[in-house]
């Protein structure tokens, strides 16, 4: 008898307990308000890897002020290939540090940061396993070494290629960034044509600059952890640039069929008046909830800021 009543009163409380579901977005409002949540937890997600990446930054700056009197650097697997690269040795078709020097000889600078860091590829496989979204991380030296996880094949750096050109660098860099905080790139498209952002935090030992810590986030991988979501009878969540690009999105309809019809790749491409008015206000970091006509069909379009990279968290809703 005790039993049955507990099973009853566990059901009744169920049947209390609100649920995000399906029917729980019926009205503008509401779809504003879950958008706000779910630009807030994409950021709290963005927030945490930058600041794993500082903890990172940390690390090498140990390394390199107090280098490890038992290094793991093994002079065998390294060697100078005709082009001058130091770098895996050429049996192994992938290279984990890079450098262009002169065959046969390395500065001695180098040669101490290429022993500091021999470690740093084990850190670097720990954090990629925590971020599957993580496509690269490495680091720069001023003195133009790179230490890279996963691996890179040889070709990706050829004899002419200087990382101190690289994005990740640049904009983290003394010039660019003199306040030495940490910098998030504007998206951008790799050689796939798939978009990436990159988190770079700059280096510095008695103010004197040392190089970067960065690591490279494909935002297609990004997507599965970020933009799920459910609203109204269909939805399309996105991840949006001030320019008004769509970086990423997935669509969903009741019972989890995507929505094939939604295949937009700018919001200029949308064929409602007022959508330029729209990129207008994300353009300006704005927040709102606007009625869209798409198709023939009317839409609710949320959008909300997510303030770690500068992006716009939307979510456009058949209600």
């Amino acid at each position: 008898m005790k039993l049955c009543k507990y099973i009853l009163f566990c059901w009744i409380l169920l049947l209390l307990i609100p649920s995000r579901s399906w029917g729980e977005v019926k009205n503008p409002d509401a779809l504003l308000e879950l958008t706000r949540q779910k630009a807030k937890e994409t950021d709290a997600l963005l927030q945490q890897i930058k600041e794993d990446n500082e903890i990172m930054a940390k690390y090498v700056l140990l390394l390199f002020s107090n280098p490890p009197k038992k290094s793991v650097y093994n002079p065998n697997i390294y060697t100078f290939d005709e082009k001058g690269v130091y770098g895996d040795h050429q049996k192994r078709s992938q290279t984990s540090v890079w450098f262009k020097g002169k065959s046969g000889s390395l500065p001695e600078e180098v040669m101490k940061q290429i022993r500091a860091t021999e470690s740093m590829e084990k850190r670097y496989k720990e954090l990629k396993k925590r971020y599957d979204y993580i496509k690269w991380i490495y680091l720069i030296t001023a003195e133009g070494v790179i230490r890279v996880y996963p691996r890179e094949t040889k070709a990706k750096y050829p004899g002419d290629s200087d990382p101190r050109e690289f994005m990740a660098y640049v904009l983290a860099g003394p010039e660019k960034n003199p306040q030495r905080q940490t910098v998030w790139t504007e998206p951008y498209k790799d050689h796939q044509e798939k978009w990436m952002v990159t988190c770079s935090t700059p280096l510095y030992e008695r103010g004197t600059f040392l190089g970067v810590q960065a690591l490279d986030i494909t935002l297609e991988e990004l997507k599965e952890k970020v933009l799920k979501v459910k609203a109204g009878k269909s939805n399309v969540a996105l991840l949006i640039d001030k320019k008004g690009n769509i970086l990423a999105q997935i669509s969903q309809t009741k019972g989890d069929k995507k929505e094939e019809s939604f295949n937009y790749t700018h919001l200029a491409l949308l064929p409602d008046e007022s959508i330029q008015g729209i990129i207008q206000k994300l353009s300006e970091g704005r927040e709102g909830v606007v009625k869209l006509n798409i198709q023939d069909q009317r839409r609710y379009f949320a959008f909300v800021p997510v303030k770690t990279p500068g992006w716009i968290y939307g979510i456009i809703s058949k209600m």
